[in-house]
């Protein structure tokens, strides 16, 4: 397999370009708001020679053959030199991180009648960040009001609004904010073990899998239905895929109904059965066969019949990285979608019904295993 050309990979601080790193790594996943980098370079000393006037905190961009993949601030900054050489190593992630690490500061504290895209735009315009909504996204009804809760970060009460429309946010380049849907987009370029996989993996992790999920909760009576039934909801699911007696029990928030409690045990289920497989790939290369970049939540179809994986995965997260002795290549880690399948709304308080047929709130087990399919695949079980 022939080796990509190398990528032209810029620092740039205050319009001016700094570039020959010999050592690159810029990272992007699927649950952060925000892209990071590192960038080293270690050069033969020369004398007389001068640092970078690199300082942290200092606005940056890192680019990609002119393509803007980071807008953000260096957050670290290290230097060092011998006889022989001096080395430099800068790290440094997105604006957005700055509604990750900073709490979210509004008069009154609330806000009324207005969508999940306009709150984003409200708790990222302090910080200089950009939000937008990915193509053809619906970002669903307005919020009747949405209030912050003490002390939380701008992306906590973000990411609490988000789940009730079922919506995620990630990097949308330049520094800025994304509002998609799971699995937005599909890749121009399969991921084929002898053709351009140069290494590949998988791992497989019980721990957070339970046999038995049970949720339990309430829900408002009317005069004609009320007791037991409304104060004692209960779901369940299970997991065929794991032997042993091991429940989980969740109490659930708010008000639910018999169906909310089901959809929510197997919403657990499913999810935790598939975030407990990860495959990973590495190619060589940046950028897929069109020549666009490598993206995350993009669908791949993956044929590693060796890790018997033969089925569309989504690309969790990816890494961009370049060394000396390996040179360019993307590493994508790849996982069943339904490991990010958005939490299932939550009913408005006051609502009824959902337990129509049944009585006393009685529910029928009912199990997961509509949800295994993809999970069987990728395991063989």
């Amino acid at each position: 397999m022939a080796r990509p050309e190398p990528e032209i990979l810029v620092l740039r601080i205050g319009g001016v370009n700094w570039g020959g790193w010999k050592s690159v790594e810029i990272a992007r996943q699927m649950d952060a708001i925000s892209s990071e980098f590192k960038l080293g370079l270690a050069d033969r000393w020369q004398h007389g020679a001068e640092a970078l006037p690199l300082a942290v905190g200092m606005p940056c961009e890192v680019l990609i053959g002119g393509e803007a993949v980071i807008d953000g601030y260096l957050d670290k900054a290290e230097f060092s030199t011998d006889l022989a050489s001096h080395v430099v190593n800068v790290s440094g992630r997105d604006k957005s991180a700055d509604l990750v690490d900073c709490a979210a500061i509004h008069s009154p504290g609330s806000w009324r009648d207005l969508d999940a895209l306009e709150l984003a735009r409200e708790l990222a315009e302090p910080f200089g960040v950009e939000a937008r909504k990915d193509t053809g996204v619906d970002v669903g009804e307005k919020f009747g009001t949405f209030k912050l809760e003490e002390g939380e970060t701008a992306f906590d009460a973000l990411d609490r609004a988000l789940r009730q429309r079922g919506l995620l946010a990630m990097p949308g380049g330049r520094g800025g904010i994304l509002l998609a849907r799971l699995a937005g987009e599909r890749s121009s370029t399969a991921l084929v073990q002898g053709v351009n996989v140069k290494e590949s993996s998988s791992s497989f992790d019980m721990s957070e899998r339970f046999s038995d999920y049970i949720v339990k909760g309430q829900r408002a009576g009317t005069d004609n239905d009320y007791g037991e039934g409304c104060a004692a909801v209960r779901g369940e699911a299970r997991d065929p895929g794991v032997a042993r007696y091991r429940p989980f029990m969740v109490r659930a928030e708010g008000q639910v109904t018999a169906a909310d409690a089901i959809r929510r045990a197997r919403w657990e289920a499913s999810t935790r059965a598939a975030r407990s497989v990860t495959v990973t790939a590495t190619v060589a290369g940046w950028r897929q066969d069109d020549g666009s970049l490598w993206k995350i939540n993009m669908l791949v179809p993956c044929r590693l019949p060796y890790l018997r994986i033969e089925q569309d995965l989504l690309i969790s997260r990816l890494t961009f990285s370049l060394t000396q002795d390996g040179g360019t290549v993307s590493r994508l880690e790849l996982k069943d979608p339904k490991a990010f399948e958005p939490e299932p709304p939550k009913k408005k308080d006051g609502g009824s019904g959902g337990g129509a047929g049944r009585k006393g709130g009685e529910l029928q087990q009912e199990s997961a295993d509509s949800a295994w399919g993809a999970h069987k695949e990728m395991t063989g079980d």
